[in-house]
């Protein structure tokens, strides 16, 4: 294991939190390396994405009391939180491409017309704003809408629940986004 996800799982071990925290911290941390391979301060780095993890998920920690459970100071946690979002907003501007929806639709296997038109309609509600470009789980729901939009008019229609299933996207948001997607005919 290298240094970065060796200190990493120290911080994980030591603050012990439930397996969907892990989870989304373990996201961001890889995230920030991938996107700034040159980061050095893992510690610091640990400890800001479990925190995010943990507001994520609903669970409220304040960073003082983190920061001295974990004797890393609130400004080196502050930098790696910095780090973190740098991470997450370039993150998000690939997401906010239709190009990324060659991707997203990797695990659905639509046909390439299928995936042709979800890419038209994610684009189409990209140009008109209809997509929050701030919030990465917004984005998500409305590749996976227009996925479930496109669909319908196919052979094999999915199911929002399938669509949810394979990319992790909850169904209520994708029946959300769908719906606002309806006003896409409005503007054509």
């Amino acid at each position: 294991m290298d240094p970065a996800h060796a200190t990493f799982q120290i911080f994980l071990t030591q603050l012990n939190d439930e397996q969907p925290v892990r989870e989304m911290a373990t996201y961001f941390f890889d995230l920030v390396l991938q996107n700034e391979p040159s980061y050095q301060a893992y510690d610091a780095l640990s400890v800001a994405c479990i925190w995010r993890s943990r507001l994520r998920n609903g669970l409220i920690s304040p960073l003082p009391a983190l920061a001295t459970s974990t004797l890393i100071s609130v400004n080196k946690i502050r930098e790696g939180l910095a780090a973190l979002q740098r991470a997450q907003s370039l993150e998000l501007a690939n997401r906010c491409k239709p190009e990324y929806m060659e991707k997203f639709c990797a695990p659905l296997n639509l046909s390439p017309a299928v995936q042709a038109a979800a890419t038209q309609i994610y684009a189409k509600a990209l140009e008109l704003n209809f997509v929050d470009k701030t919030d990465d789980r917004y984005v998500e729901a409305f590749c996976a809408a227009a996925v479930f939009k496109a669909s319908q008019c196919s052979d094999s229609p999915k199911t929002a629940q399938e669509i949810a299933e394979a990319v992790s996207v909850l169904e209520g948001d994708i029946l959300h986004a769908n719906e606002l997607l309806l006003l896409l005919a409005s503007y054509s």
